[in-house]
């Protein structure tokens, strides 16, 4: 039984994971959204918002999460980490608005789900190990 990605052990390790992405999230998605309610461009807001949700999403994953000492190492291969999910995540929310015009706030979500899901498997078997 232990070759199994995710061991019963790591349940604490998702849990924490996922309630430090519950916090970002929710902070990300309310730059974004008022961003987008006071007039900023689609790029621009969710721009804005990842940057500002991965530092927040940063310290707490480090503290709560994976248990890390802050470093400078640490924190450029969680920002190469973000940097590729955001790229999926703004690849996926063009896509969406591509084929949907009028899906703006719909076509964050995805790009959400889809930054969260990158995210998590970069960190947990990459950056931080």
């Amino acid at each position: 039984m232990t070759d199994r990605i995710l061991k019963f052990s790591d349940l604490f390790q998702v849990v924490n994971f996922c309630l430090a992405g519950l916090v970002s999230t929710v902070f990300t998605l309310a730059v974004i959204y008022s961003l987008m309610f006071f007039g900023s461009g689609l790029v621009a807001a969710n721009f804005t918002g990842y940057m500002l949700g991965i530092v927040l999403n940063f310290f707490l994953n480090s503290h709560l999460t994976f248990k890390k000492k802050v470093s400078i190492r640490l924190f450029y291969r969680f920002i190469l980490v973000c940097l590729i999910a955001y790229v999926i995540n703004l690849l996926g929310v063009l896509l969406v608005v591509a084929w949907l015009p009028k899906s703006a706030y719909s076509a964050q979500l995805v790009g959400m789900f889809l930054y969260t899901a990158v995210n998590f498997l970069l960190n947990r078997f990459w950056a931080m190990k």
